[in-house]
């Protein structure tokens, strides 16, 4: 995609037959089976969708991520940005949500021994105590260790965004403080937004991903930045614009997750059609490739359309839509 600036106007009704949104998509691929591609986006509970391959996605029906009596009870609802992820036999997914009380922002964790839902909520949240809140977890393993990256709530209206790192113990639970990873520009692209991490490391060199702009903007994309040696420390940005953004007819680029597939990396993003009322946020995939010492999208972007029929389960589950960015 590049950075222009179109004028499409299609409806959305004329670009799919039945539109799903999938805000924030976090994907995750495992060995060959009926969940080899477990697919999550954000809205009440974390609608889950599992198939044997990307394009099973399409037409595999929701599900709740949680198991009947494993929603977080500190929790008053607005799930947010969620973050499926492996560590050793189990299943984590990282989340953020209201917390009950005075409705901040809070981190969570839940676990499952399947990736495709059962999670259940470890009973409190992770990460409480920023006076913003905080928002859009991943989980980063980087030589031998896990981090976890977040961002501060709010923007540039009120403060720079930040976005944090903190480590993990071996189970995946907060046992460091946390430290400051990347702050907003207040001009430019950026326009003092800097949200959505996502991370991937090799060897001692971490590369970070992260959204920036206004979301519902055509100038929203995906910048990087990137760290040698123990990921927790300031960042550095490569280049002075973002990586992926808008082409005029697909805007609002964002919301990326890395997803690695046996070795191959992609990004999993959302976008939505220029011009259209409301914002319907479709599930778009783009390989990933290092081109001379940099992660760089590679190859065209697939857009994958999903099903969207709901069970009964789901229906009670998903009273409403979360607001998201």
């Amino acid at each position: 995609m590049t950075a222009s600036a179109g004028s499409a106007t299609l409806a959305a009704s004329t670009a799919d037959a039945q539109i799903v949104q999938c805000p924030d998509p976090t994907m995750l691929s495992g060995p060959p089976g009926p969940s080899a591609i477990t697919l999550m986006c954000t809205a009440e509970g974390f609608p889950t969708r599992s198939a044997s391959t990307v394009a099973g996605l399409s037409g595999a029906l929701p599900q709740p991520a949680f198991a009947p009596a494993g929603r977080p009870q500190w929790s008053a609802g607005g799930f947010w940005a969620p973050d499926l992820e492996q560590v050793g036999d189990h299943y984590l997914l990282y989340y953020s949500a209201k917390r009950k009380g005075d409705h901040r922002r809070c981190i969570g964790v839940a676990i499952s021994d399947r990736p495709d839902g059962d999670f259940r909520d470890v009973g409190y949240p992770l990460v409480t105590n920023d006076p913003d809140g905080a928002i859009d977890p991943t989980l980063l393993k980087a030589q031998g260790a896990l981090y976890l990256l977040y961002k501060r709530d709010g923007n540039a209206f009120r403060h720079p965004s930040i976005i944090y790192g903190r480590a993990l113990d071996p189970s995946g639970t907060v046992v460091g403080p946390r430290k400051v990873l990347l702050v907003s520009q207040p001009g430019g692209w950026e326009g003092g937004v800097a949200e959505g991490p996502t991370a991937v490391s090799f060897g001692t060199t971490t590369y970070l991903l992260y959204s920036g702009g206004y979301y519902l903007g055509s100038g929203y994309g995906e910048g990087e930045a990137v760290r040698h040696g123990n990921p927790l420390g300031p960042f550095r940005r490569i280049g002075n614009g973002p990586v992926l953004q808008g082409d005029g007819r697909w805007v609002g680029t964002g919301g990326g997750s890395i997803v690695d597939a046996n070795g191959q990396l992609f990004l999993a993003y959302n976008a939505f059609l220029a011009n259209e009322h409301p914002v319907q946020r479709r599930l778009f995939l783009r390989p990933l490739g290092l081109v001379h010492g940099v992660l760089r999208p590679r190859g065209p972007a697939r857009r994958i359309p999903l099903a969207g029929s709901l069970t009964a389960s789901l229906i009670k589950e998903l009273p409403r839509q979360a607001t998201a960015h």
